[in-house]
Formats: structure tokens, C-alpha cells, sequence
């Protein structure tokens, strides 16, 4: 489980999913914005969806082992 957390965010309380994530044991990322600041056009969109990009190459690639 990735879980991103806008720092600043007004709209999802930060402290919330950072527990949360804790929980899960999920990896987490934080990013120094607010919550819609993570939206294409905005600066935080590259690094966020490079994150989850990287995340989901490593846990979702083909990782079929040969049977012989």
C-alpha cells in the first residue's frame, strides 16, 4: 500500500492518514503542499505520480519465475 499525504493539506487531515498508514504498514510519502496541490498542472503532480509510478512498477511488474 502506498499512502501519499499532502503535509498542508485542508481537506483530508494529514495526521489521519499518516496514523492510518502506520497501521497498514503501507510506504509512505509526504509532499510539502496542500491537497489539490498534487493535481496536474500544479508543482507537486510530477513527483507524486512519479512516486506512485515507482511503487506500483516494483510490486505490479512481471515477476513470473521460469517452472524449470
Amino acid at each position: 500500500m502506498l499512502v501519499q499525504i499532502a503535509d498542508y493539506d485542508s481537506a483530508a487531515p494529514p495526521q489521519a492518514a499518516a496514523k492510518t498508514a502506520f497501521k497498514a504498514r503501507a510506504e509512505v510519502r509526504h509532499y510539502p503542499c496542500d491537497h489539490f496541490d498534487v493535481f496536474e498542472g500544479n508543482d507537486w503532480f510530477e513527483p507524486c505520480v512519479g512516486h506512485a509510478v515507482s511503487f506500483l512498477t516494483r510490486h505490479l511488474a512481471d515477476k513470473t519465475v521460469s517452472a524449470r
